[in-house]
Order: structure tokens, then C-alpha cells, then sequence
């Protein structure tokens, strides 16, 4: 199977789809929302099995930063779970100013 392709399609199909529901001019082509479920179940299938996936999906770099854990830790102000490295280095630490033992 072409994953390139597939997902190609399936996208153009759900623009298209969304555009044709959100404008209400006409109701959704029953033969495009057919083909979408065919390219879905198809995708599925194939990476489910193990295949690759495909290069859009391939390309997505995680963003830089800190973690939500420890971005949560300093909006809840709980000195006892972590804290932000000031450079962002996303690399947290306990806050040795709050010691449980004092």
C-alpha cells in the first residue's frame, strides 16, 4: 500500500467534507464518506500490522521545552515535585531550598 497516498486522499476527502458540512450547501457525497472509511480502515490495518507510516506523520519533532509535569508543578507552586531549569533545559530537579527533613 501507498501510506503517502492514502493519507493524501484521506486528507483532500476531509477538507473537502468539512467544507461541504460547515457551508451546508449540499449534504456529504455518500461515495466520499465511503471512500474515507475505506482509507481509514486501509491506514489502519497497515500500521497496526507494522508497516511504516507515513512521511508527514514521520517528520513531527516533539516540541522543545519543559514537560507538563513540570510546567504544572510551578503553576501549582508545589516546591515538593520539580523545578524549571531557568535556561529551559527542560531538565528538572528537586528545589533544594524545600528540604522535608527542616
Amino acid at each position: 500500500m501507498d501510506v503517502n497516498a492514502n493519507l493524501s486522499e484521506l486528507t483532500t476527502l476531509a477538507a473537502s467534507l468539512a467544507v461541504t458540512i460547515e457551508t451546508g450547501v449540499s449534504d456529504p457525497s455518500p461515495d466520499d464518506v465511503a471512500r474515507m472509511a475505506e482509507l481509514v480502515i486501509a491506514l489502519d490495518e497497515w500500521i497496526t500490522r507494522g508497516g511504516f507510516l507515513p512521511t508527514r506523520w514521520q517528520t513531527v519533532t516533539p516540541p522543545a521545552g519543559p514537560t507538563v509535569a513540570e510546567l504544572m508543578a510551578v503553576i501549582d507552586g508545589d516546591p515538593w515535585r520539580t523545578t524549571i531549569d531557568p535556561m529551559w533545559s527542560g531538565v528538572a530537579q528537586r528545589d533544594p531550598r524545600h528540604n522535608r527533613d527542616s
